[in-house]
């Protein structure tokens, strides 16, 4: 398990997102998407393309400021496209934990969580969440939820949420959430067209 504390510097997050050293203050970025979620000018390529993006490396190393970066664009990114295209399976990830039978609501924790997953499996294509957030209040008031497999398949990370966070970390060469850095400065950066199908959040 990781918590997420105010004097975390770049090295820090390595098993959080992928990281990249640059040599400048300006980096261009190369990555894999699929065209087609954007574009119906060709919609008879069905697989992925090489795209590029230009990344300004501005923000000053210091203590707190890269803890509270990286939960805003988790927030964030999980807000944006979060309640478009209602599908059955979001109205079921997306409903209260009721207040009920304490076995019955672990349980059905336990089933949002691996369905959330394998959401971002289907939706993002390349593969279920790695890595869940949590307050540390709400894993110990839910424990039972977390099972052995749970525990082995996600890398638990406690910061001072009030819902749970799922998300995929990804490749440099994949859509999703990375970290790049100079000696002096570093940017959370979201590669891909639709970074936030890597992300997926549940209600508490």
């Amino acid at each position: 398990m990781i918590t997420l504390s105010d004097d975390m510097v770049v090295e820090d997050f390595e098993d959080l997102v992928t990281i990249n050293k640059a040599d400048q203050p300006t980096a261009n970025i190369i990555f894999i998407d699929f065209e087609t979620q954007t574009s119906v000018h060709n919609m008879s390529t069905i697989g992925p393309s090489v795209f590029s993006k230009s990344v300004d490396i501005n923000h000053p190393i210091k203590y707190n400021d890269m803890k509270t970066d990286f939960l805003n664009v988790v927030r964030g990114i999980t807000l944006t496209k979060q309640e478009i295209r209602e599908r059955k399976l979001n109205r079921i990830l997306n409903e209260k934990v009721e207040k009920i039978e304490k076995e019955y609501t672990d349980r059905q924790l336990t089933a949002k969580i691996l369905c959330g997953g394998n959401k971002i499996a289907a939706e993002g294509r390349i593969g279920p969440a790695t890595h869940l957030i949590i307050s540390e209040e709400n894993y110990v008031k839910y424990k039972s939820a977390f099972t052995d497999y749970l525990n082995q398949h996600f890398k638990i990370i406690h910061a001072d949420i009030s819902d749970i966070i799922l998300y995929r970390k990804s490749t440099m060469d994949q859509p999703g959430l990375a970290l790049i850095h100079t000696d002096v400065y570093y940017k959370f950066i979201l590669k891909g067209f639709y970074p936030e199908k890597q992300f997926y959040k549940i209600k508490l």
